[in-house]
């Protein structure tokens, strides 16, 4: 399609679903009570430029929260999403939130793209998955990232009391399954205020069963909660049988992973920032 370089214009396309080129930043702060779509089939290519300035507030249960809610068969290339505040309330959130997707899958790939704002997840019970980049991925890849959103979680009712209940936080991706992280950086605090044993913070990502490649977090990671599965993790807070970490670096203040199959690890360590 035609280059854009507005809001209006932007907000139009992602409308009539096409393919989209960025021939200038997008300012979003004339944007109020953004709604994030569902997207199936997209293309955009940011060529080097930035979407910014948004706020996206919401106070609804179990959806997806992001730029876009969730992006099926999508393709996002080469775009900045820079100063960007979500802020999620509410009684629970079983679902993702990042700042391009709340949910990505079906063969969605997200390839030089950077966030950059905050993330505030303020529920009665915490059990998203939230992520700099992308909270949920499930047939996905993600390359050539970085992440510079601070994520901070807070939930008001220990949350490993409620049944069923388990939330993971990663400065890229919260929760990755069937798809791939690789060569990305996160430089973005993940700070847990939740009291649970089943709340998985990573550097990198909060739970995973995919691979997760060269890749490396400088940012902290912290919980006030600091058991073995809660307390912060400099990759990932927890890996599955099926996940595999390799070529990857971190904080040196931050314990390498939370709960992990032996065998899956190949890592280098990096002086702390």
């Amino acid at each position: 399609g035609d280059g854009i370089d507005n809001a209006s214009d932007l907000m139009e396309a992602i409308e009539d679903d096409g393919d989209i080129v960025l021939d200038g930043d997008i300012d979003m702060s004339s944007v109020h009570d953004w709604n994030p779509k569902d997207i199936t089939g997209l293309t955009i290519n940011g060529q080097g430029h930035v979407i910014k300035n948004l706020t996206i507030t919401c106070d609804e249960d179990d959806r997806n929260v992001g730029f876009f809610s969730s992006l099926k068969d999508s393709e996002i290339i080469n775009v900045g999403f820079k100063n960007i505040t979500i802020t999620v309330n509410g009684k629970s959130n079983d679902m993702g939130v990042g700042i391009i997707a709340g949910y990505a899958g079906d063969g969605t790939s997200i390839d030089n793209c950077y966030t950059d704002g905050t993330i505030n997840i303020n529920s009665s019970v915490f059990c998203s998955r939230a992520g700099g980049v992308v909270g949920r991925i499930n047939n996905a890849d993600v390359s050539k990232c970085s992440n510079h959103a601070k994520i901070t979680l807070s939930s008001t009712i220990r949350t490993d009391s409620v049944s069923g209940k388990n939330g993971s936080a990663g400065g890229i991706v919260g929760y990755l399954q069937e798809g791939s992280l690789k060569d990305s950086y996160n430089m973005g605090a993940v700070t847990s205020n939740i009291k649970s044993n089943h709340c998985y913070l990573g550097g990198l990502a909060g739970y995973t069963d995919a691979t997760v490649q060269n890749c490396y977090n400088v940012a902290t990671v912290s919980a006030i909660d600091t058991n073995t599965q809660n307390g912060g993790r400099g990759l990932c807070g927890f890996m599955s049988k099926d996940g595999l970490l390799k070529e990857c670096y971190r904080n040196a203040k931050c314990a390498q992973y939370g709960y992990s199959y032996p065998g899956n690890l190949t890592l280098k360590e990096v002086t702390a920032y």
